[in-house]
């Protein structure tokens, strides 16, 4: 009666109902109530997809110095905004059915997506998060607007020719049998790719890779993440927004799509533990020690590698995913700190090689029935693995070929444009990201500290500082005692170094407190850096005059002189580059914050011979270079 009255319009006491009628009334109900689960499964989905924003962005925030948190948390703010609009332009006509088998027709351009508004958002926030993976990986050094660029071209181009291949019904990878069920090519190749890309234009941060003299080399500094706790609640919003991009590619939950749906959810799960666990007991037996940001990583690793079979794959199938997963992870950070990238959150170890990781074993762990049962019966037709795999690694390297092609294109014509167009200078990158953009910092108890020390020292206060500090510490014969952390002079200080100097000698002779016993041992003291790259840990050397210094009265017996000429009367940049290999100079800037000692090196002594003495004898008041102490800088 209810279906009769209130769904077909009909008359319960008619006794000339037809049946057929009201057979077909039916039917087209159910039809209705089918759309409207799918469509409410799937922007469900779609909002867990879109919360992995947040997810991101805690997990690249954790993972670097507190001075780039508003930047990176901006990016993943304007990578949403700036994807949609151009996915609403032309993004989501390029993806859709139509055209060739390459590439969509243009025939949706600024098309209004009314009819088809399920599918269009939840395809945008799937673009939206393949954009979002570049980010970390070049953070603290790229500036703002070529980074806006990349992330608009991957969003609304890259990604959308890769989808219409894996996903549009005429799309040449779609009609191989290319196996990709919610993005381990389509998404994670595309942005772990195009992070590799970008990190190898853009360069390694300043203080990443720094050379170590002692150790005849580069030496990898990887700036730890200032907070563990927000990359740990970012991973587990992705884990949790996870099950909505893998569940929710079902497209719905009618007609036994439930059974994928549930089926994505629990290999997404049983990886995603199987990679924790294998990455622990690598840790343990290769390591000696366990680590929480290489334990979040690997359970990303193993999320990115299933998402391709997570609807063709039996749970023990997903568990081996997760455990290859974990070590090509590990394997693949190796490689490319090996190589000199420099990627923060490890972007391409995650996305990169376990997405293409997840293509190819999709070939090999998938089984026929749960193909059919994801795909329809007549997609593949008969199943072989060895076909399987080559038609994966063709649309794997395919992805990866667009990805390279699409960043590399839009970061090497930034550079020939203008060098300093795509990376911060180092002033900036050293104070950090957020006060080039900013002016200011996210934690307002940094921006105090900084303030507080800069605000402490004068130049002259620092000089003496720093003259009294390096005397006491290169007078010193116990090593173990050599603590004494000199204070940090800039540019401008160095070159009147000599100058401060004097001027303090005479103050004192005036004052009558110049003396052969107060007056310091040292004649001179010169201060220079080796850099590499700009890293944060240097190289400080000190000169000091071996000699005494020996006052001697002038007519004044109020005053008194100094007869001791200093070794070198060249600048400190110029003595540094005597000894220092070409190209590693950099002067220390002010916004170093912490000093601490290390062994004493020696370097070659260089004599000065006094021209009234005879060649075989210095004379007592010559000066001689000798012993330095080796001070490794330390920022924050």
């Amino acid at each position: 009666w209810l279906c009769l009255r209130y769904i077909c319009d009909m008359d319960c006491g008619d006794p000339g109902v037809d049946s057929a009628a009201y057979a077909t009334c039916v039917k087209g109900w159910m039809v209705e109530q089918e759309k409207a689960t799918d469509a409410t499964w799937t922007l469900m989905s779609a909002a867990l997809v879109f919360i992995m924003q947040a997810g991101f962005g805690l997990v690249e925030a954790g993972s670097i110095p507190s001075r780039g948190t508003q930047t990176i948390l901006l990016k993943n703010a304007l990578d949403v905004s700036i994807v949609a609009i151009g996915w609403y332009m032309f993004g989501y006509s390029l993806y859709r059915n139509g055209g060739n088998g390459f590439i969509g027709d243009l025939s949706g351009v600024f098309l209004d997506p009314s009819e088809n508004s399920v599918d269009f958002f939840f395809t945008w926030t799937f673009s939206a998060a393949s954009a979002t993976i570049i980010s970390g990986a070049v953070a603290g050094r790229i500036k703002f607007f070529p980074y806006l660029i990349v992330s608009f071209i991957v969003g609304s181009f890259a990604f959308p020719l890769a989808a219409h291949w894996a996903w549009a019904t005429n799309g040449w990878a779609y009609k191989l049998g290319f196996i990709d069920f919610a993005g381990s090519g389509v998404v994670h190749i595309m942005g772990g790719f195009g992070a590799l890309t970008a990190t190898a234009i853009v360069g390694a941060r300043s203080n990443r890779f720094v050379w170590d003299t002692d150790e005849g080399g580069f030496v990898d500094k990887m700036p730890r993440g200032h907070s563990i706790i927000l990359t740990f609640v970012g991973t587990m919003l992705l884990w949790f927004g996870w099950l909505g991009f893998n569940g929710g590619s079902t497209r719905g939950v009618s007609n036994g799509k439930f059974i994928v749906a549930a089926t994505c959810v629990t290999n997404t799960c049983m990886a995603t533990a199987s990679s924790i666990l294998s990455s622990g007991i690598y840790m343990i037996i290769f390591d000696g020690k366990l680590s929480l940001w290489d334990t979040l990583n690997s359970a990303l690793a193993g999320l990115v590698a299933i998402t391709a079979g997570c609807a063709t794959m039996a749970p023990w199938g997903s568990i081996i995913t997760g455990v290859l997963a974990a070590y090509t992870f590990r394997v693949s950070k190796k490689g490319v700190s090996m190589l000199k990238l420099d990627d923060p959150v490890d972007a391409f170890s995650v996305h990169g090689s376990c997405g293409f990781l997840g293509i190819l074993l999709t070939a090999l762990l998938s089984k026929s029935h749960l193909i059919d049962r994801a795909y329809g019966p007549n997609f593949l037709g008969e199943f072989h693995q060895g076909r399987q795999f080559g038609v994966q690694l063709a649309g794997g390297l395919a992805m990866i070929l667009v990805a390279v092609v699409s960043v590399g294109f839009v970061l090497i014509l930034c550079r020939l444009y203008r060098k300093d167009v795509v990376r911060l200078s180092y002033a900036a990158e050293m104070r950090g990201t957020d006060y080039a953009l900013f002016g200011d910092y996210a934690y307002p108890d940094f921006k105090q500290q900084v303030s507080s020390k800069r605000r402490k020292w004068t130049a002259s206060n620092r000089f003496q500082r720093f003259r009294k500090s390096a005397g006491r510490t290169l007078s010193s014969t116990n090593p173990s005692r050599r603590h004494n952390k000199p204070v940090i002079v800039d540019e401008l200080e160095m070159r009147n170094l000599s100058r401060l100097s004097r001027t303090s000698t005479n103050r004192q002779s005036k004052r009558g407190k110049a003396s052969p016993e107060t007056m310091p041992s040292t004649s001179k003291v010169m201060y220079a850096t080796k850099l590499d790259l700009g890293g944060v840990e240097m190289k400080a050397i000190e000169w000091k005059a071996a000699s005494e210094t020996r006052m001697s009265p002038t007519n004044d017996s109020t005053k008194a002189r100094s007869t001791v000429k200093a070794p070198h009367r060249r600048s400190a940049s110029t003595l540094a580059r005597n000894i220092l290999p070409p190209g590693s100079l950099q002067i220390i800037r002010k916004d170093r914050q912490s000093l601490k000692t290390d062994t004493p090196i020696i370097f070659p002594e260089k004599e000065e011979k006094n021209p009234k003495a005879s060649s075989s004898e210095h004379s007592p008041t010559t000066s001689t270079l000798v012993k330095s102490n080796e001070v490794t800088i330390t920022v924050d």
